[in-house]
């Protein structure tokens, strides 16, 4: 089994992520580029699995959030992997790496985006009155709780 290692990457690396990149989000290399700046510049970043040859095998980019329901967390925008097997060992990686980023910095949720595609009932009443709406449903969200560290002490 290959040896993987995670690592922020940096912005200077952003191009090796992009075959990844389009594959989950369809955008351009500049797009990426540009987007993945932004998040750098306000408090996100882009995490990356690399095997041991250095390349990547996958990647999740995140930015800090506030949300009604779940207050601080990390948005992640984009998570995309490529698996050498069935086992998901980068994907968990990438989501163990996330939580552990979002714990550090006091996040109480993980909001992950993914494209809707397979997700949602076509039949379903409540999408159909939203669609009737000129909606469309492009992506859907899984959220995770972010357990405080062990020990830790909430006032």
């Amino acid at each position: 089994m290959p040896q993987f290692t995670l690592s922020r990457l940096g912005v200077d690396r952003l191009g090796e992520a992009y075959p990844l990149i389009r594959s989950a989000a369809r955008v351009s290399p500049e797009r990426w580029e540009a987007f993945a700046h932004d998040l750098c510049e306000h408090g996100g970043g882009v995490l990356a699995v690399l095997a041991e040859d250095g390349r990547v095998h996958g990647v999740a980019a995140y930015r800090p959030t506030g949300s009604l329901r779940h207050e601080s967390g990390f948005l992640v925008e984009v998570i995309a992997t490529f698996e050498l097997s069935g086992s998901g060992c980068v994907r968990k990686a990438l989501c163990a790496a996330l939580e552990e980023t979002a714990r550090s910095q006091g996040c109480r949720s993980l909001i992950f985006t993914m494209a809707a595609a397979g997700y949602g009932d076509p039949s379903s009443r409540r999408r159909l009155s939203w669609e009737d709406l000129g909606l469309e449903m492009e992506t859907v969200s899984f959220v995770q709780q972010v357990a405080e560290p062990s020990g830790a002490l909430r006032s």
